[in-house]
């Protein structure tokens, strides 16, 4: 389950918080600490494309770990591209630590992400944040003539 929010449950106590219920195989559930892994950061870039040869609004999204480009792409609206944005870094981050990756269901990552702002999600066990691009980039010297 893809969930955006602040804070997780136990964050910052050593993850003693309480049992989470955790979904068997069978459909049943049961109650045990699931460990988290955190720390894990993305930075994006969102922005609209310029109008070309297509009637409608376009917005480009680009999803980094470091200086390693992960996915990118563009979609229709900035909610459409935040969610794939969101989903994008769920895929990436389970597979970074050799999870299995969460099944992408309609409802899921949804909601819409203002270029430029912070976004820390809850991912299964992965907690990440998501950070705008170019807060990262280095502030070029002002040149002096």
């Amino acid at each position: 389950m893809l969930v955006a929010r602040d804070r997780m449950p136990g964050a910052g106590r050593g993850g003693r918080g309480p049992p989470e219920p955790v979904e068997i195989s069978d459909g049943s559930t049961s109650l045990r600490r699931v460990p988290t892994v955190e720390g894990l950061q993305f930075s994006y870039a969102l922005h609209p494309l310029p109008p070309g040869r297509l009637p409608f609004r376009r917005w480009r999204w680009e999803l980094w770990h470091g200086a390693t480009l992960v996915a990118a792409g563009w979609r229709l609206s900035r909610p459409q591209a935040g969610r794939a944005l969101r989903l994008s870094a769920a895929e990436f981050g389970h597979r970074l630590f050799g999870l299995q990756a969460p099944t992408r269901e309609p409802h899921h990552g949804g909601g819409d992400l203002e270029p430029g702002t912070a976004e820390r999600l809850a991912i299964g066990p992965i907690t990440c944040l998501l950070v705008p691009r170019a807060l990262e980039l280095p502030v070029p010297a002002p040149s002096r003539p």
